[in-house]
């Protein structure tokens, strides 16, 4: 029988991916790395329920595996109880591999595992580390003799994941999943956002909060002025006499008798008239830069410009431990988790606000393999006679990630990149 045994730490991610490569009986490494035929997870009472879930969803794919549980309690940071658990683990007669991952759990989990492996009877000890910055199995032998899998490509080209395997594994099973589709607000975006960036005010530190005079409370209820819209008559009657000041401003056509929004440069055609008010309301007032990135993201993933997409979610709100937390834009390459934050701030207290927040969401969903790119209307390095500029630039922001050690996994798209329609290109780049 060939072994598997995994520490299971407080995001449940790593020990998955890795269970389910290794699991695979149609990879190519099968005489380095035998098909395992029990898979044992390592937990303290506070992961059970983590490995718990993955099970479930190893199950899925491969139903004949023996899965163990075994239990710390809450002993995982005790030497003495982690040796003796894996000393019991160990006391098989029938191994004729053991294959210890030692990515998740605590320090002392790691260290005193690894320990007691190494100094076991056992023949065939194969000793792996899942790397998030490679997204490969790190293998070494007692010797350190190493070796990286898979050969060809990564993991993320093996292990397709949805963000709802995603929730699935952190036991999340309420609120709202987001959309997948792109609709007539995201097509808008994509003529609308270049304009808007490009008649951004230069002579003020904040960018244009709104297009329009209306907003929406926290209850819904519509208020144009300060006062409150009745009813979606009253409602389109506004929209329609603040479209004078668009079609000015941005070059937008509007049909007032069929309720179309067109451009003169552009075939696009949307009808405002099928669109929900508070919904609209809140697009014209900065959700479409949100509905830009979903719209890109989309079009490279069905022109095959970006591989390896297996999910692509826009107004995902996960609730997390009963908090709901709102996810703007989330990209799945195989496995690999995307949080794409968006803003139309110009501010970097804001933007960098915003960063840390999404850097949070992304390693609590995604753990370390997880990247956050933030898309804002910050200018990317100072411009010359913008003095707001000098200091609110993704060139200082992104000083201030490397001063955390959080450059490496947070990338920066601006305001040029959207007015330039270099955005597509950018998140090309990013997500590769």
């Amino acid at each position: 029988m060939d072994y598997l045994l995994l520490l299971m730490g407080s995001n449940p991610l790593p020990n998955y991916v890795s269970s389910a490569y290794l699991l695979d009986s149609a990879r190519d490494d099968l005489d380095p790395l035998p098909l395992p035929g029990t898979v044992i997870f390592l937990h303290s009472s506070q992961t059970l329920p983590f490995a718990e879930n993955a099970i479930t969803l190893l199950q899925r794919n491969y139903p004949s595996t023996h899965f163990v549980k075994y239990n710390l309690n809450a002993d995982q940071f005790d030497p003495k109880e982690i040796n003796s658990a894996v000393q019991s683990i160990i006391s098989i007669e029938d191994c004729e591999s053991f294959h210890f991952n030692y990515t998740g759990g605590t320090k002392p989990m790691s260290a005193h595992s690894l320990l007691t492996v190494g100094l076991s009877d056992l023949s065939n000890i194969i000793i792996s580390y899942t790397d998030p910055m490679g997204c490969r199995l790190i293998v070494n032998d007692l010797d350190y003799n190493v070796s990286t899998y898979p050969v060809q490509n990564d993991l993320r080209y093996k292990i397709d994941m949805s963000f709802e395997d995603i929730r699935s594994l952190h036991g999340i099973t309420r609120g709202n999943t987001g959309r997948t589709t792109p609709n007539d607000l995201d097509i808008l975006a994509e003529s609308l956002g270049p304009r808007i960036a490009s008649k951004f005010s230069r002579n003020v530190k904040e960018p244009i909060k709104t297009l329009c005079k209306i907003n929406v409370n926290q209850n819904g209820k519509i208020f144009y002025k300060g006062s409150e819209v009745p009813n979606f008559r009253q409602l389109f009657q506004i929209i329609e006499n603040e479209m004078v000041s668009l079609q000015q401003k941005y070059q937008i056509e509007y049909n007032p008798e069929t309720k179309n929004i067109s451009f003169s440069d552009n075939v696009t055609t949307t009808n405002i008239e099928n669109i929900d008010p508070s919904v609209f309301i809140g697009f014209i007032t900065g959700k479409w830069l949100e509905h830009l990135v979903f719209k890109k993201l989309s079009q490279l993933k069905d022109n095959g410009n970006i591989t390896g997409i297996t999910d692509i979610r826009m107004g995902a709100e996960p609730q997390y431990q009963d908090r709901p937390c709102e996810l703007d834009v989330v990209v799945m390459k195989g496995y690999q988790l995307f949080l794409i934050s968006c803003t139309t701030s110009q501010e970097i207290k804001t933007i960098k606000q915003k960063a840390f927040e999404a850097l949070y969401r992304a390693e609590q969903f995604g753990g370390e393999h997880a990247q956050v790119i933030v898309v804002s209307l910050m200018y990317n390095r100072q411009v010359n006679r913008i003095n707001f500029s000098r200091n609110n630039n993704l060139e200082e922001l992104q000083k201030d990630l490397q001063s955390f050690q959080a450059a490496s996994r947070c990338h920066l798209i601006g305001i040029e990149d959207i007015r330039d329609n270099k955005i597509s290109e950018k998140l090309s780049s990013i997500i590769g």
